[in-house]
C-alpha cells in the first residue's frame, strides 16, 4: 500500500492528581521533526517536507522548543519513540558502528562515558546530540529500529526507534512492573537527559545547554529504497506514559521536564506535556507515478500529535 491516510489527534487534558482539585498539564512544549537530503558539507536545508527517489539518503532531527510563559532554565529530559509510517521493505536505517551488528543509532554511553554517548551536530553522525547523553546506553539497551507490519489496523508498516529490548508496538505489554516499558510505559524510548546544570553540575560532563528554543537533540538517517511506488513517509512522534500521581483511571502523558532553577540536580520542578509536529518524505520514483491527490498531501503534510496520545 502506497498511502495510509493516519488521523489527526486532537489536543486534551492530563491530569497532575486525581479529583476535584486535579491540575492540567502545561503543553507549552513543542517536539518537532525536520528533514533533509544529506550533505556531508553543511548542516543546512532542514524543513518539514521534501521529496526524494529511491536510493536517496535522508536525515531526520527532532528539534525541542519550549512555547510557555513560566520562568524555566534549560530542558531536563524528553523521552520519546519516532515513528515512519509507509515504510517498506527495501528501506534501511544507517547504522552506526561499533554497536551490536552496526545497527545501533548513535554511540553507546552517556555524558560521563568514555567514549561518550552522545555526537556533535554534524552532518553524518546521528543519535543523542551533545549534551543529551544523560542516560546511559549499553549493548543490551541501545536505540535501533524496529519493523512493525500493521500493528494499528491502517494496513501501514512503521519504523519504530526505541530501546533494543523494547519489541512490542506502542501500547502493547505488561500494564505495571519493570516489564511496562516493553512497551505500555513509554520509557522504552529515545531519553533525551542532560543531567545536573549550574552549581554541581559534574566536570567529565559537556557544557549544559539553557537553550529554550530551536534545540536539536537527537538525529537519524536512512537510505530510500528502490520501490517504485509514490508513497508519503510520515516522521511523527509517539510520547507517552502516565505519570505520578495520577488520577483513577490513569491519565497519559509525555515525560518532559525543564529546569525551573539555574542550579538544579533534578529537573522534575517543572512538568510539560507536548505538541508533536512531524515531518514528511515524499517519495517521488518519476513524475508518472505521482498519485497523491492535493488533499491526501495537504492532510499528510502536517500532523499534529498530542503527548498523551498514541
Amino acid at each position: 500500500m502506497g498511502l495510509s491516510l493516519r488521523r489527526i489527534t486532537t489536543c486534551s487534558l492530563t491530569l497532575l492528581a486525581g479529583g476535584a482539585g486535579a491540575q492540567p498539564i502545561p503543553q507549552d512544549t513543542e517536539l518537532r521533526f525536520e528533514v533533509r537530503h544529506f550533505n556531508l558539507s553543511d548542516n543546512l536545508g532542514w524543513a518539514d517536507s521534501l521529496s526524494a527517489g529511491p536510493g536517496d539518503r535522508i536525515e531526520v532531527r527532532a528539534v525541542v522548543s519550549y512555547t510557555g510563559t513560566a520562568t524555566v532554565y534549560g530542558l531536563g529530559q524528553i523521552i520519546f519513540q519516532p515513528l515512519i509510517a509507509n515504510w517498506y521493505e527495501g528501506d534501511m536505517v544507517i547504522g552506526t558502528p561499533d554497536t551490536p551488528m552496526n545497527r545501533g543509532i548513535g554511540p553507546l554511553g552517556s555524558n560521563s562515558s568514555t567514549p561518550p554517548g552522545y555526537v556533535p551536530d554534524v552532518p553524518g553522525t546521528y543519535g543523542r546530540i551533545v549534551p543529551w547523553a544523560g542516560a546511559n546506553t549499553t549493548t543490551s539497551n541501545y536505540y535501533r529500529g524496529h519493523i512493525h507490519i500493521n500493528p494499528d489496523g491502517t494496513g501501514s508498516t512503521y519504523l519504530r526507534i526505541a530501546r533494543n529490548d523494547v519489541t512490542n508496538w506502542i501500547g502493547v505489554g505488561p500494564s505495571s512492573g519493570s516489564g511496562a516499558a516493553n512497551n505500555t510505559s513509554g520509557g522504552g524510548g529515545v531519553i533525551v537527559a542532560q543531567g545536573t546544570i549550574g552549581v554541581g553540575r559534574p566536570t567529565q560532563f559537556p557544557p549544559q545547554n539553557n537553550d529554550l528554543t530551536d534545540i536539536s537533540v537527537f538525529k537519524f538517517s536512512f537510505l530510500v529504497g528502490a520501490s517504485t511506488e509514490a508513497r508519503d513517509l510520515l516522521i511523527y512522534p509517539a510520547m507517552f506514559f502516565p505519570q505520578g500521581p495520577i488520577p483513577d483511571p490513569p491519565q497519559q502523558q509525555g515525560d518532559v521536564r525543564w529546569y525551573s532553577q539555574p542550579n538544579q540536580t533534578v529537573p522534575g520542578l517543572y512538568r510539560s506535556s507536548f505538541i508533536g509536529i512531524d515531518a514528511v518524505v515524499h517519495v517521488v520514483p518519476t513524475p508518472s507515478t505521482v498519485v497523491l491527490t492535493p488533499v491526501a498531501s495537504l492532510l499528510l503534510r502536517r500532523r499534529r500529535t498530542n503527548g498523551g496520545a498514541a
